[in-house]
C-alpha cells in the first residue's frame, strides 16, 4: 500500500484529442466555444502546461552546457548537485513509468536526466576523470533498466520518491553554499535557473490538478523555492569572478624613494 490516497481515474493519453482535450472538453471548449465549464478549463490547461513543460524541458539545460563550452570549464559548479539531481530526476521519471501516470506529468525527468549525465561528463573531461566516467555510465545504465524494467519493486521507488524530499534540499544546498562562500556565481546560466524555477512552479498546479500525490506536490514546492534561491543569488551576484583577497587594505603602497649615495 502507499502512503498516499490513489490518483483519481485519468484519461488515457490516447483518448485526448491534440493531447490536451478530452473529446467532450473539446466539443464544449474548441467546438462550441463553450467556457462556462471550470473543470474542462482547468483540465485542459494543466494538461496544456504539462506538455509545454515536457517540450521545453529539452532545451532547459542547453544554455547551462554551451556555456560550459564556451568556457570551458565548470567554475562555479557543485558537482554533488548535478549528481543529486540526476537521482531525483531518474527515480521521478521511473515513478511516473511505473505508476502510469500521464506522461505529460513526468517526462521531463527523463529527457533533464539525460542532460544532466551530459554535463557530468563535462565535468569529467574538464577534470580528467573520462574513465571513471565511463564506469558511472555503465553503472548508471543498469540502474535505469532495473527501475524500469519491474526488477525494483514499485514499494523502493515509492520509498524512493519520499527521500526525494530531503533529496531535493541536499541537491541545491552544495550551489546555494558555493555561490555564498565565492559571492559568485561562476558559469551557472541565469536562463536554465529561471526554467528550473518557472518549471517548478508549473509543476504544482498540473500536480494539484491531475494527481492525487502529496509527496509529489510537497517536492515541487521545496524544489520552486530552492529554485528561487539559486535564480536569486545569480541575479544578486552576477556572473564576476569570485571574491580573492586583496593583499592590503587602505591606500596604494608608496613607492620606494631613491637615496643618493655620499660623493
Amino acid at each position: 500500500p502507499t502512503p498516499f490516497p490513489p490518483a483519481p481515474a485519468m484519461t488515457n493519453s490516447a483518448e485526448l484529442v491534440l493531447g490536451i482535450f478530452t473529446p467532450q472538453c473539446y466539443d464544449k471548449i474548441i467546438t462550441n466555444l463553450d467556457l462556462t465549464d471550470m473543470d474542462c478549463i482547468v483540465s485542459s490547461l494543466s494538461k496544456f502546461v504539462g506538455l509545454a513543460i515536457v517540450v521545453l524541458s529539452f532545451l532547459l539545460k542547453v544554455p547551462q552546457i554551451l556555456k560550459i563550452l564556451s568556457a570551458k570549464s565548470v567554475r562555479g559548479l557543485s558537482l554533488a548537485t548535478f549528481l543529486i539531481e540526476l537521482l531525483i530526476y531518474t527515480s521521478a521519471f521511473s515513478y511516473g513509468f511505473r505508476s502510469e501516470f500521464p506522461y505529460s506529468t513526468y517526462a521531463e525527468n527523463g529527457i533533464i536526466g539525460v542532460q544532466n549525465v551530459f554535463i557530468i561528463g563535462m565535468f569529467a573531461a574538464y577534470n580528467g576523470m573520462v574513465g571513471r566516467f565511463v564506469v558511472f555510465l555503465a553503472g548508471y545504465a543498469a540502474l535505469v533498466y532495473a527501475l524500469l524494467s519491474g526488477a525494483i519493486p514499485l514499494s523502493v521507488l515509492v520509498l524512493l520518491q519520499s527521500f526525494n524530499i530531503p533529496i531535493n534540499i541536499a541537491s541545491r544546498l552544495p550551489q546555494i553554499l558555493t555561490n555564498q562562500r565565492s559571492k559568485s556565481t561562476g558559469q551557472l546560466s541565469v536562463i536554465t535557473w529561471l526554467l528550473n524555477f518557472l518549471g517548478s512552479f508549473a509543476r504544482i498546479f498540473t500536480t494539484l490538478s491531475e494527481l492525487s500525490d502529496p509527496i509529489i506536490l510537497v517536492g515541487y514546492v521545496i524544489g520552486a523555492t530552492l529554485n528561487g534561491i539559486v535564480l536569486g543569488q545569480i541575479l544578486y551576484y552576477g556572473e564576476g569572478k569570485p571574491e580573492s583577497t586583496p593583499r592590503s587594505k587602505g591606500k596604494a603602497p608608496t613607492p620606494r624613494r631613491k637615496t643618493r649615495k655620499a660623493d
